[in-house]
Parts: C-alpha cells; sequence; structure tokens
C-alpha cells in the first residue's frame, strides 16, 4: 500500500500528517496533544503524550544520546553519493522489541530525504521527504488540536439490588 500525503513541522513541538488516499488520515502533534482522525477529520481521538515525547527527545538528545545510542543500536553509516544513509539496528532497549532496522538518509547539510523503518511484524514504511517550501511560515490554525480529558471514574449508582436508595 503507498499513501501519498503532506507533512508540516513547525519548531520541535508541532507537526502535522494528512494522507489523502486510499483513506483520509490525518496526525496533529501540538506541545503534548496528539490528534488523530481516520476519516479526514469528522472524528478524533485526542491523547496526551507530551511525558512520552519528553522522554524520546531526551533519549535522543539528551546529555546521554550517544551512550543510549551506542547501547541500544548497530550503527552504520555510510556516504552514498552526495547522501549519508544511517543504518540504525536495535540491539536492546524498548525499540528493539518492535524494530528490526531504520535508516535514515540525508543530504550533506543534514536535511532528511528518506525515513525507513522495518518492523518485527514483517510491515516496513518508507518516508520519502521532499522540502518544497523550507522556511515558509505556518498557518497556526494547521497545529489546532483538542486536548484529551482528564479520565473520569465509571459513575456509580446509589441504588441497591432492588432499586431502593441508600
Amino acid at each position: 500500500m503507498i499513501l501519498a500525503g503532506r507533512f508540516c513541522v513547525a519548531g520541535t513541538d508541532r507537526f502535522r500528517l494528512d494522507y489523502a488516499e486510499p483513506n483520509p488520515i490525518r496526525i496533529i502533534y501540538n506541545a503534548g496533544a496528539l490528534n488523530v482522525s481516520l476519516d479526514g477529520g469528522r472524528h478524533i481521538e485526542a491523547f496526551e503524550v507530551g511525558q512520552a515525547v519528553e522522554r524520546t527527545q531526551g533519549y535522543f538528545s539528551g546529555p546521554r544520546a550517544r551512550q543510549n545510542l551506542e547501547h541500544d543500536f548497530a550503527i552504520r553509516i555510510a556516504e552514498i553519493g552526495d547522501r549519508v544513509e544511517l543504518d540504525l539496528r536495535p540491539v536492546a532497549g524498548r525499540v528493539a522489541r518492535r524494530v528490526t532496522r531504520v535508516v535514515v538518509e540525508f543530504s550533506r547539510d543534514f536535511l532528511p530525504h528518506r525515513l525507513d523503518i522495518t518492523g518485527k511484524n514483517g510491515v516496513s514504511s518508507r518516508f520519502e521527504i521532499r522540502m518544497t517550501e523550507p522556511g515558509a511560515k505556518t498557518d497556526e490554525a494547521m497545529f489546532k488540536v483538542y486536548r484529551a480529558g482528564p479520565a473520569r471514574p465509571p459513575r456509580l449508582s446509589t441504588d441497591d439490588h432492588d432499586g431502593h436508595r441508600d
């Protein structure tokens, strides 16, 4: 299956991914809130993922990032023409339970061009990245999200089994 869509990024705390066909999918992340729609926006699932994102950002870019990567991945870097390919094969940690390989292809100025992810379940995903408007001003409305409400405990009835109130 091939999905084509549009991916917009604004800094490190906002992105939007829209797929049109074969089924409309919209994913928006904004400062800890993740909204997912599988029907073009008519029904939206809202999730709070801020803490997980902070942990992930710390893992990959925090003070121990290099040690984390060297411990959890076999790493290969290759120059292929005018591109650089980073090949990560998980050997330990959470990622190793679900993913067998991640390949990121960059230009020499470190702009990403391709991301390949191969899962242990046999599913492979390829994201080809084309920068059509680098530095373009983004419309803030594109990143509007709904926040997940607090979890509510189930409503308990004060009626006893005979239908009488206590």
